[in-house]
């Protein structure tokens, strides 16, 4: 993801089951990719999340921020 200003990731679903965010995951044996974030501004809060995960054989991927700064 590519942002040239800010990125705001908040709170959960409306169930409150699940938090919003930016994901990769693998559930079997291939690899669940890489994430890269490069923002001006990065904010993650109220349970949003930012993950890359395997529950699998596979590998969970590279995870990348590049921010300016945080607010």
């Amino acid at each position: 993801m590519n942002a040239s200003q800010d990125v705001q990731l908040i709170g959960t679903s409306d169930n409150t089951r699940h938090p919003n965010g930016l994901f990769t995951t693998s559930t079997g044996n291939g690899m669940a990719g890489n994430l890269t974030i490069e923002t001006g501004a990065l904010q993650i809060r109220d349970r949003a999340q930012v993950s890359v995960d395997s529950f699998g054989l596979g590998e969970a991927g590279n995870l990348m921020i590049i921010a300016d700064s945080t607010p």
